[in-house]
This record gives structure tokens, sequence and C-alpha cells, in this order.
């Protein structure tokens, strides 16, 4: 139906229910006949006219409207903080996530180092040797790596500083004497001459390795980050669902609040005409007194349902003004079907079967992650280095020297035994996702029967229940005529007003039904609320 169409329909409707209202009043045709049941026709037509119209549709002085209500509701963020945590919570996993595989990973390393040696050598050999050393070796490095979410590259840059330095004190066996001519010489070495050795080494690279098959071990971070993804977005899904749910729940309560306040509305409407009455005898008033009874026993019990509901929503809500408010709902509210296309409509706004794609989605995740895995290893790398050395000094010479090195490699590696463990994460990854698709069809199919469901029960025939209204108040006027008259008992008139009581309590009661369903209806289609996400694709990460 086009929207041309709709506020068409709505125009028309909306002036059948005027007429229709119309005949909740009395007959026109009533003569004046001067009774207190038959006085005043036209007079008692206006009345009773006004008076179903204030039933069903006045705004009392502290009448509560529904998006007032909707406000008090919403207010309560306190009710929600459990399902807020749990969003939170992801959404803290999800960033953390993500920054810890995309950031720059920074890292310092320092290393010193101290070494003594003392030599205790005995020996007949006239050679110099290291007796005593001391050795300082220090080194400093600092690297920068970072992955990428676009592809399995990733980069490392990096300098260090290499410094060590060795001061040793040599020795060796000397001669007794100095003539040079065979003396015998020194049981024990003698110290010769100290010296020190020094070596720097400044070095700077730069790497990039890309695994050509199978992913490495950076690829279980990838698979977390974006199963974080989904998970944030389930959750976020699942906050909206909560919110959605205690909303309807709500709105019941209030729906129940109204009827409670309808019902006792229609009592005290009867209750004011039977009061009104004058019995002829003491038998008549013995009966008037007996129905009075009755219909305030069905007062008190509307009246303690209507205060318990009060109750609860002012405790529920933590406002007490709810004790003193009315409801105020316009009852003429009708339900928007779906009648195209509606299993695309659930597919993309039915939080319950969005989240269980999502799963599918996630285990799908796992699927590919482990396919992977049974590839054979195959990874591209180039590297560009530079050494710098200067001020190096060794036992014979100083020196400075500068090196570039420039490398590219292929690394193949695969297991012949295969990867047992793999291959069953695998096998049950795809039977998780098989096992969902068969929940999410159930599902699917589970809301379909619902809505089919809630299609036929989302039929109000105003025209016969108001007929059915107009019809019992022409019965209780025929019923005034012939008690008159003499025609009739006082029991049959009092009988009149009580079935003319029923009749009001059941077409407020089939209107407050009508309305559980087009909530109901509204909920199974989640747009009680909105939310940003109504289909996977959305922008469920802001």
């Amino acid at each position: 139906m086009t929207t041309a169409r709709k506020t068409s329909a709505r125009k028309t409707s909306s002036k059948k229910r005027a007429l229709h209202w119309s005949a909740l009043c009395w007959p026109a045709q009533r003569k004046n006949t001067g009774s207190e049941h038959g006085n005043g026709g036209g007079s008692i037509r206006i009345n009773t006219c006004f008076a179903c119209w204030s039933l069903l549709f006045s705004a009392p002085a502290f009448a509560i409207t529904e998006a007032q209500f909707l406000e008090k509701v919403l207010a309560q963020d306190k009710l929600l903080e459990e399902a807020q945590i749990g969003l939170d919570i992801k959404q803290i996993e999800r960033d953390a996530s993500r920054d810890n595989y995309q950031n720059w990973k920074i890292n310092l390393s320092v290393d010193l180092d101290y070494r003594y040696q003392d030599l205790d050598r005995d020996t007949n050999s006239t050679s110099t040797y290291t007796k005593k050393s001391q050795n300082y070796p220090r080194k400093i490095g600092l690297s920068f790596e970072k992955r990428f979410l676009t592809n399995p590259l990733s980069l490392v840059i990096g300098i260090s500083r290499n410094q060590n330095k060795t001061r040793e004190n040599r020795y060796k066996r000397i001669s007794i004497d100095d003539d040079g001519r065979g003396a015998p010489y020194a049981k024990t070495p003698s110290y010769i001459v100290s010296r020190t050795l020094k070596e720097y080494e400044t070095t700077q690279y730069i790497s990039v390795k890309y695994p050509l098959l199978k992913p490495d071990s950076n690829a279980l971070s990838l698979k977390t980050y974006h199963r974080d993804i989904i998970d944030f977005k389930r959750q976020q899904l699942l906050f909206y669902e909560t919110k959605e749910d205690f909303l309807d729940d709500r709105l019941n309560d209030y729906l129940s609040w109204l009827l409670y306040q309808k019902q006792m509305l229609i009592n005290q409407e009867l209750l004011n005409k039977l009061r009104r009455l004058n019995p002829k005898d003491d038998a008549e008033e013995t009966l008037l007194k007996s129905t009075v009874y009755e219909i305030e026993q069905y007062d008190s019990d509307a009246r303690i349902q209507l205060q318990a509901i009060r109750e609860k929503l002012s405790v529920l809500l933590d406002d007490r003004t709810i004790l003193t408010e009315t409801p105020s709902f316009d009852l003429r509210k009708r339900a928007e079907l779906v009648t195209e296309n509606l299993p695309n409509y659930l597919q993309t706004r039915n939080r319950d079967l969005q989240r269980i794609a999502m799963n599918i989605e996630s285990n799908q995740l796992a699927i590919d992650y482990y396919q992977k895995q049974t590839l054979p290893t195959l990874d591209f790398t180039v590297r560009a280095e530079k050494n710098l050395n200067s001020r190096n000094a060794t036992a014979a010479s100083t020196y400075d020297d500068d090196k570039i090195t420039y490398s590219a490699g292929l690394e193949f590696s695969y297991p012949l035994g295969g990867n047992i463990s793999n291959q069953a994460n695998l096998s049950k990854s795809r039977l998780g996702v098989r096992k969902l698709e068969i929940r999410y069809q159930d599902k699917l199919q589970d809301l379909l029967a619902d809505i089919q469901l809630l299609n036929a029960l989302l039929t109000l025939d105003e025209d016969r229940l108001l007929a059915a209204i107009d019809a019992a108040a022409q019965s209780t006027e025929i019923e005034h005529q012939k008690y008159q008259s003499g025609e009739t008992s006082f029991r049959d008139l009092l009988q009149a007003y009580k079935d003319e009581r029923i009749v009001k309590l059941q077409h407020i009661d089939d209107v407050i039904d009508y309305q559980v369903n087009r909530l109901e209806y509204d909920n199974l289609l989640d747009r009680i609320i909105t939310t940003p996400c109504q289909a996977i694709s959305s922008d469920c990460e802001s």
C-alpha cells in the first residue's frame, strides 16, 4: 500500500470511528416520559455519548501518556546496567585486540655484562699468553614492529649498538738471566705487558616478511581481532534486545494498568446509574442492594489489581508519582503489518536471527584459519642491514669500516605427518556452522509462524464491538420503558444493566488484547526501539 493510500485509509477509519462512537449514545427516538429512567431522552443521549468518549479516550488531569511513561522507563539506567557492562567489556576486548595487532610494537633491550678471568698455567712453553682478563660486553637495541589488518605482511625496523672492551694481562716464561747463553728458565711465568682490545659496532636494519601460503603466528591474533569485532556486534544486539524486552514488559504493565483503570470506570459508571434508581418496594430494594454489592465486589477487585500494578511500577521505576497518575493511551493505534517479503525483513532486522548469523560468521573465520593452517609454510623475506665499525682496536691495529648487506630468501616447510589437532578443529567448526544454520532456519520458521498467528489476531472488528455496545444500550433502554409500563420486572431491568456492563468490559478487553498483540508483533519485528545494528553489515562498531 502506498503512503497516499495509507493516509486515506487512516482518514476513512477515523471517520468511521467517530460514527461508531456516536452509537454508544442512548437512541435518539426515545420519548420524553418525564420519569427518572426516560425523562429527557436527548439529554441522556448526550451525557451517555460523552461518558463513552471519556471512558476510552479521555486524558485526566494527572494522566500519563505512553510517551511520558516510556521516558520514565528509559530513565532507569540502573536496570540496564548489567547489559551495558557486558557491552563495555566487549568493546574493551575489541579495541585491545585491534591495538595489540596493528599498533607499533616498540622493544628496547639492554644487555650489560662483566667477565673476569684468572688463568693459572704450568707449562714449559715460552709463548706469551693471557693470564688475567676483564671483559665488559655491552649491547643496547631498539626495534619497531608493525603488522597490518589488511594483509599478513610484517615489518621490522631496528638499530643496535654493540660495545666489547677487554683488558688483558699477558704472561710468559722468561730466562733467569739475560745473557742469552741458554741459562735455565724460571718455573713461574712473569708479567710481560697489558693491552686493551676494543670493538664497537652499530647495526641498522629493516626487514619485511610476507607469508605466501600458510599464515604465520600473527594469523591467530588477527583471527582473534575479527572474532572480537563480531562478539562486540553480537553483544550490542543483545544489549538492544534486553532493552527492548524490558520496554515490552513495562508497556504490557502499562496496558494492564490501563485495563484495570477502565474496568474500574465502567464499574463506577454502572454503580452511579444503579444508585439513581428508585425501587418501588422492599423486594426491589433488596434486589438493588444485592446488585450494587455484586458490582462493588467487582469494583473492589479491579481497584486491588489497579493498586497492585501501580505499586509494582512505582518500585520498578523508582517513581512514587505513579501512585497518583492515570494512564492515557491512544487505543486507536493500529499495527503496521509487514505484508511483503517478510522473511527478508526478518533476516535484516530481527536481532535473534542476526546473532545466529554472527555466530555462523565467527565459525567461518575459524574454518578459514584452520584451512590455511593445513598449507605448507612458504615465507618470503627481504632484509637490508648496515654495519658501522669505528675506533676498533685489535692486538695489532686499529680500524674503522662500514658494511651494507642486502638479503632475500624463501623459507619452506611442511609437516609430512599432517596436523591431527588442526584437522579435528576444522571438522568441529564445519559441524558447528551446520548446526547454527539449522538453528537459524528453525528460528526463522518459528518467527514466521508466530507472526502469521499475530496477523490473524490483529483484526479488531470495531463495527461488531460497537454494534454490541449499541445493542446493549438499546436493550437497557427498552427494559427501562417496559419497567415503567409494568411489562417487565425490576430483576430484568437490573440484568439489562449488568449485561450492558459485560459488553463494555468485553469491548475494553478486546481493545487491550489488540494492543498487547500489536506490541508483541512489534517486538517480534524488533522495532519497539530503533537501533544502529539492524543488519550485520551496518556500522555496529561505532
